[in-house]
């Protein structure tokens, strides 16, 4: 008998809206009010949207989104800041846990399959790039972010019908002009579109039809169609009222202020003898920033930030809360399991781990920097 998955089609919606439903649908899965689900939509109107461990006025021109008419979304995922638009095809991929990878590579390898299929069907070579991204000879011409929520995986990407370089970079923060235009020029190169690829546009309907069919060969499930639950409609209220509140989307500076306020871009801040605020940013893999307050080689403040996906993202919270008061001199010796309390260390995923490893390195070279 043909496994059967539940298909949820919006169509347009705005911007909070598409960031509320998968986690709306994946509280219906999770509690087993709702089968393993399919949700696809787009948005109705242009916006920001930041990922759920990046520092919004660092990564993002706010006074340009303000300008633009832009409203700035955080989303409860990982990855980095992108301008989107109604030329995006999203798909939101929600399952339960049982079903699903634990790895996150393997989670991404298998649920991005559908999308390299989309662009196969329209005679494009796409293939799959670790960690999270589909290209096309090389082009970016998928994002892609996963998280859990309770019980429940979700996957979110999209499939590019068309891609405006100079309105994403308008609203990055960048230094000068100069660097803009070298911004445009690069991702001119290394992001692609239907539209580039094949010198058409093809209708939203046709991209969703074909990635539909894609879903059900490769997993040789059938979607059926079918509306959110009350349940999930009233939690889907809820999240957008949540996720709509300047407290999450400047949810840095909620917590850490008055640090951020005094470095701003730079990368070392004197306080007074023996009490410095320093940034450190680094790319291992994803973009990871260490901004932390340090006084009398003790840290007083630390805030962790990046491209990077972690999961649980409530994790990053213990991180930083367990390293405020420890001393820099003993933070190269931390493993996993000093700053996670919160959970069984070994029921993570190697891939966390070593991003945890990654994160505690750069934060043990706050001791060298402070020479």
């Amino acid at each position: 008998m043909t496994e059967r998955w539940r298909l949820t089609r919006s169509g347009p919606l705005e911007p909070l809206e598409i960031h509320a439903i998968y986690e709306a649908i994946a509280y219906g899965v999770s509690n087993n009010e709702a089968p393993d689900t399919l949700h696809v939509c787009w948005p109705s109107r242009p916006y920001v949207c930041i990922g759920i461990h990046q520092i919004a006025e660092l990564e993002v021109d706010m006074d340009k989104c303000r300008e633009m008419g832009l409203q700035v979304v955080r989303r409860q995922l990982g990855g980095g800041a992108v301008y989107l638009d109604s030329n995006q095809f999203f798909y939101h991929i929600v399952v339960h846990k049982k079903h699903a990878p634990v790895n996150i590579r393997e989670m991404f390898q298998r649920y991005l399959q559908p999308t390299i299929c989309t662009y196969r069907k329209f005679g494009l070579p796409a293939e799959y790039r670790p960690l999270n991204d589909v290209v096309i000879r090389g082009r970016k011409a998928s994002g892609n972010g996963a998280a859990t929520f309770g019980d429940a995986v979700v996957v979110v990407g999209n499939v590019i019908l068309d891609f405006e370089p100079k309105a994403f970079a308008s609203v990055l923060r960048i230094p000068d002009e100069k660097m803009r235009d070298k911004m445009i020029r690069s991702m001119e190169g290394w992001v692609t579109s239907l539209r580039k690829e094949l010198r058409r546009k093809p209708s939203m309907s046709e991209v969703e039809e074909v990635y539909r069919r894609c879903f059900e060969e490769i997993y040789g499930i059938e979607l059926v169609e079918g509306e959110l639950t009350p349940s999930e409609r009233e939690y889907m209220k809820k999240l957008i009222k949540k996720y709509g509140d300047k407290k999450w989307i400047f949810k840095y500076r909620e917590k850490h202020g008055g640090m951020l306020s005094r470095v701003g871009g730079k990368r070392k801040v004197k306080i007074m003898e023996n009490h410095y605020i320093l940034q450190l940013v680094e790319k291992p893999e994803k973009l990871i920033r260490v901004v932390v307050e340090v006084r009398d080689n003790k840290i007083l403040d630390i805030a962790i930030s990046g491209d990077f996906f972690l999961n649980p993202p409530e994790l990053l919270d213990e991180i930083e809360n367990s390293l405020v008061g420890r001393s820099v001199d003993t933070i190269e010796n931390l493993r996993p399991e000093d700053v996670i309390s919160s959970q069984d260390p070994r029921s993570l995923s190697e891939d966390m781990k070593a991003l945890i490893f990654q994160i505690l390195d750069i934060v043990a070279k706050v001791k060298s920097e402070l020479r």
